[in-house]
């Protein structure tokens, strides 16, 4: 009885933890987008008007369009992002909302609907690796930012750089792994029970990781296509 409640406090401390973390994680970066938006506004003017909101929400949109100058190769790959997207909104809602919203594990319904989206996911995600590596290798200008930025010379160097979307992409797919191998591990009688509370905690850390890094890297994206279509 004892050591069963004992589980159950390091349980409800953990959950208390994860949930705090998670507000704070998404205060910290919604607002770290807010003021980057705010002090270096990607256009000339920027309004906040209803219109602009819903143009930009248009644009966004448009971003998963099959264009008809696009090969199979470029209309698999928005094919994949448009599939990848959904399923991470899927998997976002189902695995994050009973425990924060509600304060209940993941069961019955949507822990099926979970499993269901979570490798088509993964498939996704490998085939967006695959063909959108190139695009995202680091050239000799992402590495003068980095020297700029180690010798102080810090003026632009906030607005005129592609390497934060560079590094959230890479940041992404690394983030995938755990995200991934820590609960088809658990799905092996490998593991003890200590073992596998700690793959589950690993799985919805790194999955709330993932989740900032792909909301920070949308953003930087969106940016950047902002200033290309400016320009």
């Amino acid at each position: 009885m004892w050591q069963r409640k004992k589980i159950n406090l390091a349980e409800n401390s953990m959950d208390t933890l994860f949930r705090n973390v998670f507000i704070a994680g998404f205060i910290l970066v919604g607002g770290a987008i807010i003021l980057h938006s705010v002090l270096f506004p990607a256009v000339r003017q920027c309004s906040l008007s209803v219109r602009a909101v819903i143009r930009k929400f248009v644009f966004l949109f448009s971003m998963v369009l099959l264009e008809q100058k696009l090969g199979p190769i470029g209309r698999l790959r928005k094919l994949a992002w448009l599939v990848a997207a959904v399923c991470f909104l899927v998997l976002f809602v189902t695995g994050f909302g009973p425990r924060i919203l509600c304060g209940v594990p993941l069961s019955g319904w949507l822990l099926m609907i979970h499993a269901t989206f979570a490798p088509v996911f993964a498939v996704c995600v490998a085939f967006l690796a695959a063909t959108w590596a190139w695009q995202c290798c680091f050239s000799v200008r992402d590495w003068d930012w980095v020297v700029r930025l180690f010798t102080f010379k810090w003026k632009g160097l906030l607005v005129d750089s592609d390497l934060g979307w560079k590094l959230s992409f890479w940041a992404m797919i690394l983030l995938v792994l755990p995200v991934s191998l820590s609960i088809v591990s658990s799905m092996f009688p490998i593991f003890g029970t200590h073992g596998q509370e700690v793959l589950f905690q690993l799985h919805r850390f790194t999955a709330l990781a993932l989740s900032l890094v792909a909301l920070a890297h949308l953003y930087l994206v969106l940016r950047g296509r902002c200033k290309a279509e400016q320009n």
